[in-house]
């Protein structure tokens, strides 16, 4: 199921233009950005 926080995410990293940027932003570990990108890449099929 996907989950509209990581879509939310998505925006972030699009608007920040870098998911270093969009981590700081949120408040979350650069890591763990890039996890639940990768994790709605899979969900889509991208």
């Amino acid at each position: 199921m996907l989950d509209l926080n990581d879509v939310g995410l998505f925006v972030q990293v699009v608007r920040s233009g870098s998911f270093a940027e969009a981590a700081r932003r949120l408040g979350l570990p650069p890591n763990t950005v890039s996890r639940r990108i990768q994790q709605l890449e899979a969900q889509l099929g991208t």
